[in-house]
């Protein structure tokens, strides 16, 4: 003999986490991706200049971190 399904149990059961889902996906769909890709990057990687205090060793490091960012952004 089979034993019979509570459907209504089932469904009170199930019903909350299956709501649960279906908000976890609609919600995800609201969120935008800010900070991703190369437009991104380099919004936030400025150049750099020097400044008469600054060592040969440091405005060495400014050109390089400038000549970087160049061929990194615009691919130069």
């Amino acid at each position: 003999m089979k034993k019979q399904i509570d459907v209504p149990a089932l469904l009170s059961m199930l019903l909350p986490m299956l709501v649960l889902i279906a908000l976890m996906f609609v919600m995800s769909g609201c969120s935008g991706r800010v900070g991703i890709g190369i437009d991104a990057a380099c919004g936030q990687w400025s150049t750099i200049t020097a400044s008469r205090q600054d060592t040969q060793q440091t405005i060495d490091e400014i050109y390089l971190n400038n000549v970087k960012r160049e061929a990194f952004c615009y691919g130069t």
